[in-house]
């Protein structure tokens, strides 16, 4: 938990959807929260593992549900997408996105707070917002999952259109990510954009197809990775100061054999590992999104 909190009336109370479109406070042991809403089936078949299950209500009783009526989910959701109210304050023909600050923030530590104990180890959880609470819902995610799963701010560009009658023309949202194993552990299992195979060519005319290339050096001193490497025209060559060549001398020796090294300069280069579209590493995805 943050050493630093977010204080807000009525905290230490539930927030539970109370009819159609209203919420109210209630003490954590109310009999409500003990005993939530169980799942209406609308099949005969139960869930499992497999099942896919759209769920109809309010996100606590849902989440409530999935926690206490089923092990199935407990530990198994690897993603969390919210796009909860943004809370600014304007009626809208469909809904009123107006709620009282305390309430709003009540209503999302009690889902976020409800829905960690289904997490699997490396789940992240996405929360799409504008300026209105973004910052604020930071706060309260940094007390439920601990600041350091606090992973990326993302922005995303929802529209090009300029509006000349605002200060700022606004044209973009945030979402927040978080990982509860945090960011470095939960990097190793998120996906990376695919590379465009247009940049690879083949100059080698190799039979196995196009190739890109990358430096045959990796950085600091390795004794193990310090010897000599002969181009194909004879020049002697060793890893540049302060780096090592990428590989031992046996592995330089079978990468060689097998095609896997290329000479820049008529072969006068410094070597370069070829990389064949299928073991060319995907793209980071950056924090900024355009529509």
């Amino acid at each position: 938990m943050s050493e630093i909190q977010l204080v807000w009336p009525n905290k230490n109370l539930t927030l539970h959807a109370a009819g159609e479109t209203g919420y109210k406070w209630v003490q954590p042991i109310d009999c409500r929260s003990n005993d939530p809403l169980d799942f209406e089936s609308l099949t005969k078949h139960p869930l499992n593992a497999r099942s896919n299950v759209l769920a109809i209500g309010d996100g606590l009783d849902v989440l409530e549900a999935l926690r206490t009526r089923t092990t199935i989910f407990r530990g198994a959701i690897r993603l969390v997408y919210i796009d909860p109210p943004f809370n600014t304050q304007v009626k809208f023909r469909q809904y009123r996105d107006t709620m009282e600050r305390s309430m709003w923030l009540s209503m999302m530590r009690d889902r976020l707070v409800a829905l960690r104990s289904l997490l699997a180890e490396d789940a992240s959880v996405w929360v799409h917002l504008d300026d209105t609470e973004v910052h604020r819902a930071r706060a309260v995610m940094d007390e439920v999952f601990g600041e350091n799963a606090f992973v990326a701010s993302v922005v995303w560009q929802k529209k090009t259109t300029r509006d000349s009658r605002a200060a700022f023309s606004t044209n973009h949202d945030t979402i927040l990510v978080y990982a509860p194993s945090g960011p470095i552990k939960w990097k190793t299992s998120r996906n990376l954009l695919a590379r465009d195979n247009a940049h690879l060519l083949n100059r080698d005319n190799d039979p196995r197809g196009p190739w890109a290339d990358a430096p045959f050096t990796a950085p600091g001193y390795r004794r193990a990775q310090q010897y000599n490497i002969v181009t194909p025209t004879g020049q002697v060559l060793r890893p540049p100061r302060g780096r090592s060549w990428y590989a031992t001398e046996p592995t330089y020796r079978a990468l060689l054999a097998d095609g896997r090294i290329w000479f820049p300069k008529g072969g006068d280069g410094s070597p370069r590992l070829k990389l064949f579209a299928h073991q060319v590493r995907g793209l980071v995805p950056f924090t900024g999104r355009c529509s």
